[in-house]
């Protein structure tokens, strides 16, 4: 098997997103009397979308506020993009050197929220193809947007790997029949990336190329 097709994610990932995350959770919470959260709190609550993401913080009394708080969200989040919002180590650097394969952005961030930090980081260039929570009839863990990706780049899943920091990028690369790389140095530990079924763990972007250089290399013995 060589590997043809290379899916990221975003949050957690290629960028360091938690700290606009955490300022806009905590401005669309305020008026509810919530606590402020910390990043390492939110950190924990990424992964399934925007209106997964606002539900994980109001308590079931509370859920009718829900598009109310969802909307005091999106409209901050919106206007604070990328205040605190920084590629990872390495993903600047890194990304060139993959420029022999196909890479797919498959994010559970809205298609134009994630184009627009990808382009604020000079980023968007490298992807042939970028993928939000309104790109597919599915988000992640489900299969659906991989096999999409793959799809739309005439590209075998099982010629494919994704690599993603939370255990709804490893369920949705094993549903699609994708190879998959935990990511580290983002949103989860390496001992929940491997309890996930996670097949390969990268402890730094920097380490992707190698890995992937494996992947192929065991593909031929």
């Amino acid at each position: 098997m060589g590997i043809s097709l290379i899916i990221f994610d975003l949050d957690g990932t290629l960028v360091d997103s938690s700290g606009d995350l955490t300022a806009a959770l905590n401005h669309a919470a305020a008026p509810l009397g919530h606590a402020p959260l910390t990043s390492e709190q939110v950190k924990r609550l990424v992964g399934e979308g925007v209106s997964r993401l606002v539900e994980k913080i109001l308590p079931d009394s509370e859920r009718g506020f829900n598009a109310e708080t969802l909307e005091r969200f999106r409209a901050h989040y919106q206007s604070h993009l990328t205040d605190q919002t920084r590629p990872y180590s390495g993903v600047v650097d890194t990304l060139p050197l993959l420029a022999g394969y196909k890479k797919a952005l498959v994010s559970n961030k809205e298609e134009t929220l994630s184009r627009n930090v990808l382009a604020e980081f000079g980023l968007l260039d490298h992807f042939d193809i970028v993928m939000g929570s309104d790109s597919a009839p599915e988000k992640k863990p489900s299969p659906v947007p991989l096999l999409l990706a793959a799809e739309r780049l005439g590209i075998k899943p099982c010629d494919s790997v994704i690599v993603g920091d939370s255990e709804f990028d490893i369920m949705a690369g094993h549903a699609a029949g994708i190879l998959t790389i935990g990511a580290a140095w983002g949103f989860r530990t390496s001992d929940e990336l491997l309890a996930a079924g996670a097949d390969y763990i990268a402890r730094s972007f920097h380490d992707l190329p190698r890995i992937i250089r494996e992947i192929e290399a065991s593909a031929t013995e």
